[in-house]
């Protein structure tokens, strides 16, 4: 059966949903009205530069992408690579892109008070929040679990929202915005995301190199592609869901580095195990400009 005579089975709520669509387009018109007219009932907000706009809608059109399209049909009913394609874009893509590209000071009013920071920090403890995602990832991906979460809808749902928001919880000690809460070391934070890779990494190996079928919900689905029979669908799906996993954290890594950096170029000698504040690159700023040459007064340039 081809690709095309599998979606002619489905109408256009089942293809495209409408649902998902209406949802991402209010909270796109939520973040413009925040960042636009309604910027000035947020303490200390500033203009958002464009790479953090673009940072917000590129996450909510990958969201749609995965959980939107036919891909979210093929992952539930007939390909295990599509389904390990949103589950890639949705907990090591979408998560840095959506939290960077809403501004901390949106942040700071949602978690205003001291009891929702308290949780939130409470949730984010790194080695709390780390070991906890990589326990239900690999929970989930255990075959009786699996097929017995896939077979419902609303389970499946269930199981899904709670695997986003850990993913979510997971990123937040490495990106917070908060800088009460963005105190780990630049180091840990590397040292952080290498064991995250490290950990994940199980249940991936599992799904690659396995010699048999590991799940029977697409046992019984046809085949869409010729060139892609059901156990190289599986190999391909542990590896999608590795690679995104690998893209995301080399990424970061990266731009955790080129902080570092950047952060020698100041006055103050580097310590990798302090880390870094907005009121470091307030100082640092400051630093420029009282270094600025000046023109006495009166004095004819």
């Amino acid at each position: 059966m081809s690709l095309s005579e599998v979606l002619q089975q489905h109408d256009f709520v089942e293809l495209w949903n409408p649902e998902v669509i209406v949802g991402l387009f209010m909270l796109a018109a939520l973040y413009v009205l925040a960042i636009g007219p309604f910027r000035y009932k947020f303490p200390g907000s500033k203009s958002v530069p464009f790479i953090q706009i673009f940072s917000f809608f590129l996450s909510l059109i990958f969201i749609y992408f995965v959980q939107g399209s036919p891909v979210n049909l093929l992952g539930h009913r007939y390909l295990f690579s599509a389904h390990m394609t949103q589950m890639g874009f949705m907990y090591f893509i979408v998560p840095p892109l959506f939290i960077l590209g809403v501004p901390h000071w949106i942040w700071q009013r949602l978690f205003r008070s001291d009891r929702s920071r308290s949780v939130l920090r409470a949730l984010t403890r790194p080695l709390l929040i780390l070991p906890l995602f990589a326990v239900l990832l690999s929970l989930y991906h255990f075959p009786i679990i699996f097929d017995t979460i896939m077979s419902s809808h609303a389970l499946h749902s269930l199981c899904h929202g709670i695997l986003v928001a850990t993913a979510f919880l997971t990123w937040w000690p490495v990106l917070s915005p908060l800088e009460e809460m963005n105190d780990l070391p630049q180091l840990y934070k590397i040292g952080y995301i290498l064991a995250a890779s490290v950990l994940i990494l199980p249940v991936c190996a599992l799904i690659i190199f396995s010699n048999e079928l590991l799940f029977s919900t697409y046992v019984d689905a046809p085949q869409i592609f010729s060139i892609l029979p059901k156990y190289d669908d599986q190999q391909l799906g542990g590896v999608i869901m590795k690679l995104a996993q690998e893209a995301a954290y080399i990424t970061t890594i990266v731009v955790i580095i080129v902080q570092w950096v950047s952060r020698d170029e100041s006055s103050r000698k580097v310590d990798p195990l302090e880390p870094i504040t907005d009121s470091d690159l307030s100082s640092k700023t400051q630093l420029k400009t009282s270094s600025a040459p000046t023109t006495p007064a009166g004095e004819k340039s």
